[in-house]
């Protein structure tokens, strides 16, 4: 554990095993599983050394002192969890989705693979890492602009269905690995230097962003 670490754990104490168990049944889960699951370290944190799937287990929290999961980490649909910056780093892919967040205060600070957080009411992208090692996925919030926005972007980017989100101009400059999702969305201009690996996809009746995305030499895909 970093330096850093160590400071923001002695923040708050530690949770001990039975903490871990009180938990864990309150979503059907016993002792065995949290043995199983976490592995504990001498200075009291843990890891999770494979996925950890929290879909849909009306947790509330995260276990304080959790600072890794290697694998894929859902917390997906748990409209009442509040994020609390554990764990720290998510190995594989982060799927956060349908949980009603307005930020993303509290989400790791580090993820190897995508980032999923489509069905929340997320009004800010700040917090968001500089890059993103594979689908970043926007869908269905209330962003109005993209401000803070990863600027490296190794998979596709997905921003359908955000009917408030008028302004894509922190999308200049921003490394798309492959495809832009701009379906159902009220904004009409995309701003030119955007390095898109596959095509843009909007709706036929989005016909000013339709116009301009072509007029700036895009690939646009036309979908009804």
């Amino acid at each position: 554990m970093s330096t850093e670490e160590q400071r923001e754990v002695e923040k708050e104490p530690l949770w001990i095993k039975e903490d871990y168990i009180k938990w864990a049944e309150d979503f059907g889960k016993d002792e065995a599983w949290v043995n199983e699951t976490f592995k504990f370290q001498l200075d009291g944190t843990t890891i999770v050394e494979g996925d950890l799937n929290l879909l849909s287990r009306k947790i509330k929290q995260l276990p304080i002192g959790l600072m890794e999961v290697k694998g894929d980490f859902n917390i997906s649909y748990n409209p009442s969890l509040k994020l609390n910056e554990y764990p720290k780093k998510v190995g594989g892919n982060f799927l956060c989705m349908g949980n009603n967040f307005l930020s993303l205060q509290g989400i790791p600070e580090e993820v190897g693979k995508g980032i999923y957080l489509s069905d929340n009411k997320i009004l800010s992208l700040l917090g968001l890492p500089e890059k993103v090692m594979g689908d970043l996925y926007l869908t269905h919030n209330q962003l109005e602009n993209l401000d803070g926005i990863s600027k490296e972007i190794s998979g596709k980017l997905e921003l359908d269905d955000n009917n408030q989100l008028t302004s894509l101009e922190a999308l200049k400059g921003v490394e798309i690995g492959r495809n832009l999702w701009l379906c159902d969305i009220p904004a009409t201009t995309i701003p030119a230097g955007i390095e898109i690996g596959g095509e843009i996809f909007i709706r036929e009746y989005q016909t000013d962003l339709i116009a301009d995305a072509e007029r700036k030499g895009y690939q646009v895909r036309i979908i009804s």
